[in-house]
């Protein structure tokens, strides 16, 4: 079994004795060496819940305006979907003329590679039965 191997996973955590605090272990500088770069976190959160807790409600109409909007804006959400999978096929679809277009010039330019050694062992020959020839011609 999987816990088996690693036993201490599934032990209980050691506990402290319930007379003894657990805080008291530490001393005044361990406790103020762990709080004291946290303190501005602290100031910090404290000041944006009381931002949160004095920003004030929106109007009613504003609210009603936003209520109304609802359905507008679920249209549009749909309308993006929509829209997205019409960009996802036509990605999918680039995609694979893509790669038959990779295919078509690859196989072009394998084939225009295969003509240029054919021609060069052409020239070759050409060029050796010309200077047998001239090498007749000039004995």
């Amino acid at each position: 079994m999987v816990g088996d191997a690693e036993s201490s996973l599934f032990q209980p955590a050691p506990t402290v004795p319930p007379n003894v605090d657990a805080s008291s272990t530490l001393s005044q500088t361990e406790k103020l060496a762990i709080i004291l770069p946290s303190a501005p976190a602290y100031q910090q959160t404290s000041a944006l819940l009381l931002a949160v807790r004095d920003t004030p409600f929106p109007e009613e109409t504003v609210s009603a305006e936003i209520a109304n909007a609802l359905p507008a804006v679920l249209r549009e959400q749909l309308r993006l979907i929509e829209k997205a999978g019409e960009v996802d096929g036509l990605m999918k679809r680039s995609v694979g003329l893509l790669e038959r277009w990779y295919g078509v010039v690859e196989g072009l330019n394998a084939c225009i590679a295969e003509w240029d050694e054919r021609l060069r062992e052409l020239e070759i020959k050409v060029s050796r039965k010309e200077k047998s020839l001239r090498d007749a011609e000039t004995y």
